[in-house]
């Protein structure tokens, strides 16, 4: 090995980790439309887990998974081509999360975007300041999940955001974090859920939001949306979206769901969208033994 390319193999803060890779699925696209390349690195053994739970989710094309738990090598080589690269790790884990900042660096160096999906501790319900804190120079994105999320929660998210990173884009795209995807909090939404499902609904000109909503739930089905215990309402558009817009979107997702349902909207804007709005739902329900049955 060279000079060079020992140099690049030295990570920050005298932390070198061995990765253990186990491809997934890597689908080239034959019809011309780019595709990114993504990494799933889970790291420590609560990122081990939840990346070999993803294994009977549908996840998008060109992915591998990257476990990455004891110390030897590092795994730029594995990362250094990736568009996108998502961190799964428990909060509780010090050596994962020392780790896993040092993975996103690298990540983020390399000219990847970084998202980052943590696992906290059963009985953290701490405010998001000290989280934004601890990791606001690591991840382009993070996303809070339940302690213990069912693996189509995470592949669902992965989804969406994965649409709002690329979708519009040209060959020889370079993705960007979309203003306003910088942290997201599901813990309430889907704690205690099971099998995630998504739909996406896209529209312009007048009376858009309900529209857009239409398209979402036509997409999962009304009785899927009926029977959600939670639902993530993601509503993206350009500088064009008005705050009244936002709020209807809100209420038709309101009249659409059962009064006890748990709720969360975010919202992002991406001027690719021009006059497009774009409801994306990730909806849930809860485990059969959390509801009695």
């Amino acid at each position: 090995m060279d000079k060079h390319e020992e140099e690049k193999r030295v990570m920050p803060d005298g932390i070198a980790l061995t990765t253990l890779f186990d491809p997934l699925s890597v689908t080239p696209t034959s019809d011309g439309v780019p595709t990114p390349v993504i990494r799933i690195v889970g790291v420590g053994d609560t990122g081990a887990r939840l990346l070999g739970l993803l294994r009977n989710a549908a996840l998008p094309r060109d992915v591998e998974q990257i476990v990455v738990n004891t110390p030897q090598a590092p795994v730029i080589n594995r990362i250094r081509d990736a568009d996108l690269v998502l961190l799964l790790v428990s909060t509780i884990e010090q050596d994962a999360q020392r780790a896993v900042k040092v993975i996103a660096t690298m990540a983020r160096l390399s000219g990847a975007l970084v998202v980052g999906m943590l696992t906290p501790d059963v009985g953290d319900h701490a405010d998001a300041g000290p989280l934004l804190a601890a990791y606001r120079d690591s991840f382009d994105s993070l996303i809070v999940l339940p302690s213990a999320p069912h693996e189509s929660v995470i592949a669902k998210l992965l989804g969406a955001y994965v649409v709002a990173a690329t979708e519009g884009l040209a060959c020889g795209f370079q993705i960007t974090a979309p203003v306003g995807a910088d942290y997201l909090d599901v813990r309430a939404t889907f704690t205690g859920t099971e099998k995630a499902h998504i739909g996406i609904g896209t529209a312009q000109g007048a009376d858009r939001p309900r529209h857009a909503v239409a398209g979402a739930i036509e997409d999962l089905g009304s009785t899927c949306v009926q029977q959600a215990d939670g639902v993530l309402v993601l509503v993206a558009g350009s500088r064009s979206l008005r705050l009244r817009e936002i709020g209807a979107v809100a209420d038709c997702i309101q009249a659409s769901v059962a009064s006890t349902c748990r709720t969360c909207l975010a919202v992002h804007y991406d001027a690719r969208l021009g006059d497009v709005l774009r409801v994306t739902l990730i909806v849930a329900s809860a485990l059969a033994d959390s509801t009695g049955a």
